[in-house]
């Protein structure tokens, strides 16, 4: 069945890839070939003169778009996307068409401009007006129909081949029944189990391939825009307005707590006054609780001993995480910051490079290190058949004495590996979950989900697994986010 799903995610994600390349190849072909457009878009053709014969002599002159909102001019005979601002004018009044922009041919006309005006029920009225147009009325788009952003262009959608969603129905039975064999022989042979299978494999596979879990995931093309400075600067404007929750567990981190206040509060600060930290503490023996009530910011829960009642290392973080997750829900966040206090160093630039991304385009960016990457537990990646298993239990397996493995090596074969530096400069690595000692949520993308940590799993998976397939929401590692 992975192997069946392996097949289905390279189809989809191959076909918008070739589509994509076909598509570019006819704009490139027609511009590269100077083309006259049908209605004279893209080249004027101008009497160059009389012979005597009374044979005229033509020249071609390109088409120069000038846009006098951006104070810009472009020409057709060199660039394949100028265009100006579409706009509709009646004897007395014109109007600009909100997304909606004119090309040197009408495939980029099309290409290059967005829905956004049908989006909006001002924008459709005043164009009908304009326009004479008489009832009935036309009723705006629903942008809650659509995974497309409202200022999508249409070339944005075109690259995506304008799926909504993917959706495959595997069938053995149906399959079966098509081919009506006559009968059906399956040949088993076997000589070790499963996990033996499984280390076999992986001893020889690793000496060829000593890649990374981001190494080997399959590109990634549909990643969130990353903004031009003037968004971004309009994006950090905006950071006053918002309201951002900090968070944390905290156990016997007395030492920890100067430093982690020193990089949290430049954060804090960053966001609206009514900003603030919640930590969740408990079975501390040190003077984490002294340190942490002298800290005016930071409001704190203590739970005491709760090792009697808990007794599960990943059932008392799934207690303390749910606890302040659903206070920060009370708060009314716009943002959730969860933190590991022992681990956090991040600076204001490493934790504003989150928002150097399309924030329509991601619910969740997770932290890398300026180390290698340790938080293998907390991962699964997008693709199956990479990093989609709990490590830890996978080497419990392997390690019962029937089996007779090396620790050491199961370790390196199964964690080690993927245990790597990603460069600073790799950008998103999107996945199904992830961690590495920080997180930044967007807070309509947690509800009704929870930390789940049963059975000494990593409290994480279930959350995040929750966000992408209950909220529909994506999840990133930003390599520009570092913690430390």
């Amino acid at each position: 069945m992975n192997e069946i799903n392996d097949t289905i995610n390279q189809f989809q994600k191959r076909i918008p890839i070739s589509f994509t390349q076909t598509l570019d190849l006819i704009r490139m072909t027609t511009q590269g070939n100077a083309l006259l457009a049908m209605f004279s878009s893209n080249w004027n053709i101008s009497r160059a003169g009389i012979d005597t014969e009374r044979n005229s002599s033509f020249v071609t002159i390109p088409i120069i778009h000038n846009n006098t909102e951006q104070n810009t001019s472009c020409s057709c005979a060199t660039l394949q996307t100028c265009t100006v601002p579409a706009h509709v004018s009646s004897s007395n009044e014109t109007m600009i068409i909100d997304g909606m922009v004119f090309g040197c041919y009408f495939l980029e006309t099309v290409l290059l401009s967005s829905l956004s005006c049908f989006y909006s029920e001002t924008c459709i009225t005043n164009v009908r007006n304009l326009l004479g147009a008489r009832p009935p009325t036309s009723q705006q788009l629903n942008d809650s129909l659509t995974r497309f952003n409202v200022h999508d262009t249409i070339e944005t959608m075109a690259y995506q081949m304008f799926i909504e969603s993917w959706t495959s129905n595997v069938s053995y039975e149906n399959f079966y029944e098509s081919c009506s064999p006559n009968y059906c022989v399956y040949t088993y042979r076997s000589r070790f189990d499963a996990f033996e299978m499984l280390t076999t494999f992986l001893s020889v596979f690793a000496v060829s391939d000593n890649r990374s879990f981001y190494e080997r995931e399959y590109p990634q093309t549909n990643l969130p825009r990353r903004l031009s400075n003037s968004s971004y600067q309009n994006v950090l404007h905006q950071l006053p307005s918002l309201r951002l929750i900090v968070v944390a567990c905290a156990r016997n981190v007395e030492s920890n707590i100067k430093n982690y206040r020193s990089h949290v509060e430049p954060i804090l600060d960053l966001f609206h006054s009514s900003s603030r930290i919640l930590i969740c503490e408990s079975d501390s023996n040190d003077k984490t609780i002294e340190k942490l009530y002298q800290w005016s910011r930071a409001q704190v829960y203590t739970y005491g001993n709760m090792m009697k009642s808990y007794p599960g290392r990943t059932d008392r973080l799934e207690f303390c995480r749910n606890t302040l997750l659903n206070k920060t829900h009370d708060l009314k966040a716009d943002y959730i910051l969860v933190t590991d206090i022992d681990m956090f160093r991040t600076t204001v630039p490493s934790f504003l490079s989150n928002f150097r991304y399309n924030i329509d385009d991601w619910s969740v960016m997770t932290a890398s290190s300026s180390d290698p990457y340790y938080d293998i537990w907390a991962l699964r990646t997008l693709s199956d058949s990479i990093m989609n298993y709990d490590i830890w239990h996978r080497i419990w397996d392997l390690r019962k004495p029937d089996k007779n493995y090396c620790y050491e090596t199961l370790v390196d074969l199964i964690v080690r590996v993927h245990q790597k530096r990603i460069p600073l400069e790799y950008g998103l690595i999107e996945v199904r979950s992830a961690f590495g000692g920080a997180g930044l949520y967007k807070a309509n993308s947690t509800y009704t989900c929870q930390y789940d940590g049963e059975g000494n799993t990593c409290e994480h998976i279930e959350f995040h697994l929750c966000i992408r397939e209950q909220n529909h929401g994506r999840i990133f590692i930003n390599s520009a986010f570092q913690v430390f």
